[in-house]
């Protein structure tokens, strides 16, 4: 979150989109963490399909975000 903290530009764009290795409840938890800090961001949870989750495992989260850090 300290990345999305320092670098988030909702001017830019306020979808967030959190994807995720088969773990929906941690999508969720991070989802809120989110809201919490940024409650005007457009928050959505989704799955990772099965080609990018064969290279990252379950448990993996993304989190994604208009910004200007790279």
């Amino acid at each position: 979150m300290g990345r999305m903290d320092a670098g988030w530009r909702p001017e830019l764009g306020k979808l967030v989109v959190i994807g995720h290795g088969d773990d929906p409840e941690a999508a969720e938890l991070l989802k809120g963490e989110v809201l919490a800090a940024h409650p005007d961001a457009e928050v959505y949870t989704v799955p990772i399909g099965p080609i990018i989750g064969a290279h990252t495992g379950p448990g993996m989260l993304a989190l994604i975000y208009w910004g200007d850090n790279r």
